[in-house]
């Protein structure tokens, strides 16, 4: 029988100028959504659960520091059971940390702050975080030398309650510097781990990846994983999303090469990187309409991508979902009810025949 989508009502995460930056959801044991998002007044980063009708007042983790946050980049959540993970860049940038929380109880309450990176005279930024074993996270961040040069991707995993020293992943693979202004997204099952970001040398602005069969110890190989060939001498300030299916990576990004801004799928293969399929998840549009910032959720062949969309100053959220694989994506719904206002920046979890997403619509 052919399945079909149906949609549940729209409900508020928070109350108006609680904040709406760039949420990220995460789902606990119970299937709970677990949304994180940032506020910009004062600088901070908040936490609430929802049972499917109403979510839990809002609890701030970031309590003690400002965390570096937009409504393009920020801090990040993962999830094992009921233990959920936030990763949140300190601010300022250039001389503060990454720190970790982590809760035990499906995101109610939240224990310790921890740092990520070490004390290496580096510059970190735009962390993201997958977690596979609840007490062992992976964070990818991106390293700076001092005065920001040099951008590069690594990843840090904790054992034994601690994180260890980086490991390069843009390194040695990808020539030049890695895009300087884009969030990465580090993704994990029990097999494998792979980093995906987007490089920069010689202004090619394309979509890379290195993998891990070793939990994050190392990581082997490196390619580049986009064949758009994006040349840009500018920032375009958007990343890369994944999950890993079997020995499969299936992934998300925008490019500009063809058509304005567009949102393509792609996968790989997890262990050696090898490329799959790729498609523009809703082609044939025009080139004033700009697609960006997509995010994917998926287990096994049933996939959803969403994204945000704009044409003629109007931001919508995109839906688009397949129970085939990358190759089976249906035409695209609009999730947001309220066609008013500018919704932006979404994010989609994945989980027992359920979609749920989540994005900003800001006060206005």
């Amino acid at each position: 029988q052919e399945p079909v989508l149906f949609w549940e009502q729209v409900i508020d995460c928070n109350a108006a100028d609680q904040g709406a930056l760039r949420p990220r959801i995460a789902l606990n044991a119970d299937g709970d959504a677990v949304v994180l998002w940032g506020d910009n007044s004062p600088m901070s980063n908040h936490v609430a659960v929802g049972d499917g009708t109403s979510f839990s007042a809002p609890v701030e983790v970031s309590a003690g520091f400002m965390p570096a946050i937009a409504d393009w980049m920020g801090s990040s959540i993962a999830s094992s059971g009921n233990t959920v993970w936030v990763v949140m860049k300190a601010a300022p940038e250039e001389s503060m940390p990454v720190y970790v929380r982590r809760s035990d109880d499906g995101g109610f309450t939240w224990g310790d702050t921890l740092r990520v990176d070490p004390f290496d005279g580096k510059v970190s930024r735009f962390p993201s975080i997958d977690v596979v074993d609840p007490d062992a996270p992976l964070v990818q961040y991106m390293q700076f030398d001092s005065g920001y040069f040099g951008a590069r991707q690594v990843v840090s995993r904790m054992l034994a309650g601690a994180f260890m020293t980086p490991v390069q992943v843009s390194a040695p693979f990808a020539p030049g510097d890695v895009c300087d202004c884009c969030p990465n997204q580090v993704v994990a099952d029990p097999e494998h781990v792979v980093a995906l970001y987007r490089n920069a040398g010689s202004n090619v602005r394309v979509m890379w990846a290195t993998s891990s069969t070793d939990g994050g110890a190392s990581f082997p190989i490196g390619t580049v994983v986009d064949t758009t060939g994006w040349f840009l001498p500018a920032c375009p300030s958007s990343g890369p999303d994944g999950y890993l299916d079997g020995d499969s990576v299936r992934y998300v990004w925008m490019s500009g090469a063809n058509d304005g801004s567009k949102v393509y799928l792609g996968s790989a293969s997890a262990m050696d990187l090898t490329l799959g399929d790729q498609y523009r998840v809703h082609p044939g549009q025009p080139s004033n309409l700009q697609q960006n910032f997509p995010r994917i959720a998926g287990s096994g062949d049933t996939l959803g991508v969403v994204w945000q969309q704009t044409i003629s100053g109007q931001n919508e959220i995109l839906f688009s979902w397949s129970t085939t694989g990358v190759q089976g994506l249906r035409a695209p719904d609009t999730v947001n009810v309220d066609l008013s206002g500018a919704q932006k920046t979404p994010d989609i979890a994945y989980a027992d025949g359920a979609f749920h997403i989540i994005w900003s619509e800001p006060s206005l």
